[in-house]
């Protein structure tokens, strides 16, 4: 797919409280370099701009916009909120800070189907959807803030009822591989997938 630039904010989202890591997890070093760096440098070639959804202010050293949560506790739904209301551009691409195996040509591959859907989220080969990693229109805003008023925090609660691709993900793909989706939620993830 050719670069395009045009029309698309990246949002890093690394609001979550990072209970079971013991500390912020955006921050943790993970090959020389903050996990939540990873996934900006993952997102610039393909963006206009760059927004960080969290509530740290040690993220400001980051060079980007940071954006906090406007309603408390109500999880990665809220840093969605927060990054959609930021946005200035329709298009978003959407990434968890824990993901650093994630790459270029998926969220190419996502892109390249947007036509038509105001969300895209990928299904890896099990069929597990993986919604905080996705294409978000800015138009979805309304019915996340009405989701939020109704104290309903699932994302995927949401894409029910917007139009959603769900668009698998399938082992045969180039650019595919088997710790594509994988996260780092402990100490013991960092090690074991060094």
């Amino acid at each position: 797919m050719k670069e395009n630039k045009t029309g698309i904010t990246g949002i890093v989202l690394a609001g979550g409280k990072s209970s079971r890591m013991g500390q912020e997890k955006g921050l943790i070093l993970y090959r020389g370099k903050p996990l939540a760096m990873h996934m900006l440098d993952l997102l610039r070639p393909l963006c206009d701009h760059l927004l960080l959804s969290a509530n740290d202010s040690r993220y400001r050293s980051f060079g980007v916009t940071v954006v906090p949560d406007l309603v408390e506790d109500a999880g990665p739904l809220a840093g969605l909120a927060a990054g959609l209301a930021a946005s200035p551009t329709e298009g978003n691409l959407v990434v968890p800070c824990d993901t650093p195996f994630l790459n270029r040509d998926l969220l190419e591959y996502l892109l390249s189907h947007t036509a038509g859907h105001e969300v895209i989220i990928p299904l890896d080969p099990k069929g597990q959807p993986h919604p905080l990693c996705g294409y978000y229109s800015r138009s979805i805003l309304p019915a996340i803030e009405e989701q939020l008023k109704k104290n309903e925090r699932k994302v995927l609660r949401l894409l029910e009822e917007v139009n959603t691709l769900s668009l698998p993900v399938k082992e045969s793909l180039p650019f595919y591989h088997a710790r594509l989706f994988a996260n780092i939620n402990t100490p013991d993830d960092l090690v074991m997938l060094g």
